[in-house]
C-alpha cells in the first residue's frame, strides 16, 4: 500500500519573491508552499503526497473546496506538491520517528480515477447457482484449483503497478548505475498474467486480466478485455513464457474513451512497460525486445537502450526534464512525465511532468 502520509523533516525553507506570508519549504524531494513562521527548518511534521485524499473533518476543512484531495498547485510562479501538516493532529507526537506511516492513522486514502475503481459489487459478479455453492470448501478450492475465479481480489504474488516518484528516493540520484527512460502515459493500467499449473495428471495454464485494484474474472466489454482479443493475448503469453512457471504483463491501456483520448487515437492500445517472470523483471530495453519479437506495442523509450547516468542530478532537475511532449502524435501535446528504471530491473521511479499535473489539475 502507497504510503500517502508520513512523518518526515523540513531540510530547507526559503523565500517567495515579492511575498511576505508564504515560504517554500524542503522535504526530501518534495517542496510545498506553507505559510511564513508555521514551520521551521529542522522541524518533525506529517507530510501528505499528492492523490491523498484527507477525511471530511473540521481539521481539514480548509481542504473542501478541493475535494479533500491534495493537487500540484502553482502560486506566485512557484510550484507546490504535497501538504505539510503539524504534528499536533497526532495524539502523541513524540512517539513517531522519521519515515513513519501515518496514512490510515489520518484516514488518508488515495484518490482513483474513476476507470480504476471497481465498477461493481462482488455479489453481482456470481450467478445464483455460484453462490450457493460457494457456500462449500470443496467447491472453492475446486473453483479456485482449477479457474481460480474464486477471488476477485488483486494477485498477491504480483506487485500493483505505481511507480514511487523521484521526489520520495532522491538518494537512487547518488547511485553508479544506468537508467532508461520511457514516456509515461495516462490511461488505465492493466495486468495480465499466465501460471502453469497442474490438477492431478492435467497441466493447464491459469490465464488473468486485471485493472489496476482488482482481478476482472468475467469476460466483458471492458477494455482490459477487449486487449486480449485485439493482442491475442492468452496464445502470445503462451509462445513468451517458456520455461518459466508464471509470467506477468503489466501496460497501460490509452486511446478512444479513456481519459479524454489524449493522445488523439482512433483505436485502443495496450503499450506494455513491465514483463515479470519468477526470475525478476526486465529491464526496459529488454521488455522493449520482447515486445517487439512477439508483435506486441510497448511504451515508447525516450533515452539510450544502453542506459543513461543520472548521478548528480537533483529531483527538480528530472520534473523539469519530464516537462515536454509526447511522441505518440505529431501534434504538440504534453506528456504525462518520464518512468526511469534500472539496467537491472531492480530500481525505478516516475519524474511526473508538473506542467501536465497542473494544465490536467492534479
Amino acid at each position: 500500500m502507497r504510503k500517502l502520509a508520513t512523518i518526515r523533516k523540513i531540510e530547507s525553507i526559503e523565500p517567495i519573491p515579492q511575498k511576505d506570508r508564504i515560504v517554500l519549504a524542503h522535504i526530501d524531494g518534495w517542496q510545498a508552499i506553507v505559510t511564513k513562521d508555521d514551520f521551521k527548518v529542522g522541524d518533525t511534521v506529517i507530510f501528505c503526497e499528492p492523490d491523498s485524499v484527507l477525511p471530511k473533518k473540521p481539521e481539514f476543512e480548509f481542504l473542501s473546496k478541493y475535494n479533500y484531495r491534495i493537487k500540484t498547485i502553482k502560486m506566485s510562479g512557484i510550484i507546490s506538491q504535497g501538504l505539510i501538516l503539524n504534528m499536533s493532529l497526532l495524539s502523541s507526537p513524540s512517539s513517531f520517528a522519521i519515515g513513519d506511516d501515518v496514512t490510515d492513522l489520518l484516514g488518508v486514502t488515495q484518490y482513483e480515477p474513476p476507470m480504476d475503481k471497481d465498477p461493481r459489487p462482488r455479489t453481482q459478479r456470481q450467478s445464483f447457482i455460484d453462490r450457493i455453492l460457494m457456500r462449500y470448501s470443496w467447491y472453492r478450492k475446486l473453483k479456485d484449483r482449477l479457474f481460480g475465479l474464486g477471488h476477485t481480489d488483486f494477485p498477491d504474488f504480483i506487485k500493483k503497478t505505481d511507480e514511487e516518484r523521484i521526489q520520495n528516493h532522491p538518494e537512487y540520484l547518488d547511485l553508479d548505475c544506468l537508467w532508461i527512460g520511457t514516456e509515461k502515459l495516462d490511461g488505465c493500467s492493466a495486468t495480465y498474467f499466465l501460471k502453469k499449473k497442474k490438477f492431478l495428471c492435467f497441466n493447464y495454464y491459469e490465464f488473468g486480466v486485471c485493472s489496476r485494484n482488482i482481478r476482472l474474472n468475467k469476460q466483458d466489454d471492458s477494455v482490459y478485455w477487449r486487449m486480449v482479443e485485439q493482442y491475442n493475448l492468452k496464445q502470445t503469453m503462451k509462445r513468451m513464457i517458456k520455461d518459466a512457471d508464471w509470467m506477468v504483463l503489466q501496460g497501460e491501456c490509452i486511446g478512444r474513451g479513456i481519459q479524454k483520448n489524449i493522445y488523439r487515437l482512433s483505436n485502443n492500445q495496450l503499450r506494455i512497460y513491465s514483463v515479470i517472470t519468477p526470475k525478476g523483471r526486465l529491464n526496459s530495453s529488454d521488455s522493449w525486445d520482447i515486445c517487439n519479437k512477439y508483435q506486441l506495442q510497448h511504451v515508447p523509450l525516450l533515452t539510450n537502450a544502453a542506459g543513461v547516468s543520472l548521478k548528480g542530478k537533483t529531483p527538480q532537475e528530472l520534473l523539469e526534464k519530464a516537462n515536454g511532449d509526447t511522441v505518440l502524435c505529431a501534434e504538440p501535446i504534453l506528456r504525462e512525465g518520464i518512468v526511469y528504471r534500472s539496467l537491472d530491473g531492480e530500481r525505478s521511479f516516475k519524474a511526473v511532468s508538473p506542467n501536465y499535473l497542473l494544465k490536467h489539475d492534479e
